[in-house]
């Protein structure tokens, strides 16, 4: 079973969420009201990934997320909050959210991005996505020496494809879409799905 932390401040959402993942078959082993609380607990225990909160008291969401990777690198995150057209989205993923999922998804579509980051996917609800592509395409020009093969495979990853799904639609393995995606990365210097799909819009990489 799947082990999540959340950062959520409203203690009526928080205990409604971690009731409704608890009955989606997610083990909810840490609740925080903060995020100072999150940091100095979880590196003793890390779960498989952690919920966080945009709007928290004291460090935010974005400040907190880069805290926990200080501590726990490989912890993935999950931004789950109220849509947000300022730059604390762009934040939140610079600072190393897998992901951005809306406040009013179902348990279940919680579940399956918790699963995503977890996978090392980059779940972000369509209208997040659609602000984050119009917020970045700037700056064109940069290819980064990414190949016509991996610039395939980026597209697919920040589409939303699952690296099995990259894997079917090129006719390929998933470990040689793994292997593509390390090569983006490091040519990128990015270290997320989230990261890759930001830059990758602001250089025009994803225009067709």
């Amino acid at each position: 079973m799947r082990r999540v932390a959340l950062i959520e401040d409203d203690v009526g959402t928080r205990e409604a969420l971690a009731a409704g993942l608890s009955q989606a078959g997610l083990s909810v082993v840490h609740q925080f009201a903060d995020g100072e609380a999150a940091i100095v607990a979880i590196p003793a225990s890390p779960p498989d990934a952690v919920i966080v909160d945009l709007d928290l008291p004291g460090l935010d969401g974005a400040a907190t997320i880069r805290a926990l990777r200080r501590v726990v690198p490989n912890l993935p995150s999950l931004v789950l909050t109220v849509f947000d057209t300022s730059d604390r989205l762009l934040q939140a993923l610079a600072a190393g959210a897998g992901g951005y999922i809306l406040k009013g998804s179902t348990v279940a579509q919680i579940r399956d991005a918790v699963e995503q980051v977890i996978a090392g996917d980059a779940p972000l609800s369509p209208q997040v996505a659609r602000h984050l592509l119009e917020r970045v395409r700037q700056q064109p020009g940069e290819t980064f020496g990414i190949t016509a093969r991996e610039l395939e495979v980026l597209r697919l990853l920040c589409h939303g494809h699952t690296y099995a799904g990259i894997a079917g639609a090129l006719g390929i393995s998933e470990g040689t879409v793994q292997t593509h995606v390390k090569s983006i990365y490091r040519k990128m210097d990015v270290a997320s799905k989230a990261e890759a799909a930001m830059l990758a819009a602001r250089s025009g990489l994803l225009d067709e």
